[in-house]
């Protein structure tokens, strides 16, 4: 039996097929625009197009003999995050909830306590779910998202009596010191 021969990029026909494809290419390059014919859909042969975007699912994930279901959103530690990496069911879940503890803290403000404790409750309570994982999800939220998130922001500040900082400063507070963290840390590279 005949060993098989080992082909190279040499033994093939490749300088005639590059040459072909040159000649086509002058060949186009010089046809003049009026001797094209218009394009007409009964006399010209159908065009196919490659859409990424509406090509088959991928095959699904196998992970120890189950199949992983694909869905549209999923909550991971208290935040929602959808397929499409767009954060605006986890903000309605979040004002939801926000404005869920405001009640408590007007019920506060009608047992007359004073504003350091009412400021203490909204810190402790409200204030923790509006900037629970903010640094992952608050740079990339839409203009109306911060509009509905500083809503709730004002709300507790008019109950309150006082000036409370934005979530736009909030954020910058925690993604300056968690890159403080970071670059301090010699683990990381």
């Amino acid at each position: 039996m005949p060993s098989p021969k080992n082909t190279t990029a040499t033994d093939t026909n490749l300088p005639d097929r590059l040459n072909d494809f040159y000649s086509l290419f002058d060949k186009l390059n010089t046809t003049s625009p009026s001797s094209i014919t218009p394009h007409t859909p009964s006399s010209s042969l159908p065009l196919f197009t490659v859409d990424i975007l509406k090509s088959s699912p991928p095959s699904p994930l196998v992970i120890d003999d189950r199949t992983v279901e694909i869905v549209q959103h999923f909550k991971f530690l208290s935040s929602t995050i959808s397929r499409n990496l767009k954060w605006e069911l986890n903000v309605v879940n979040i004002v939801k909830t926000a404005q869920q503890r405001l009640y408590f803290l007007r019920r506060l403000r009608s047992f007359g306590l004073t504003t350091q404790v009412m400021l203490n409750f909204y810190r402790a309570v409200i204030e923790s779910v509006l900037i629970f994982s903010n640094t992952v999800w608050f740079g990339s939220i839409t203009q109306k998202d911060t509009l509905r998130l500083n809503r709730v922001v004002k709300t507790a500040s008019r109950i309150i009596g006082r000036d409370l900082p934005s979530l736009e400063i909030l954020y910058q507070q925690r993604l300056l010191g968690r890159t403080t963290l970071i670059s301090q840390d010699s683990s990381c590279p």
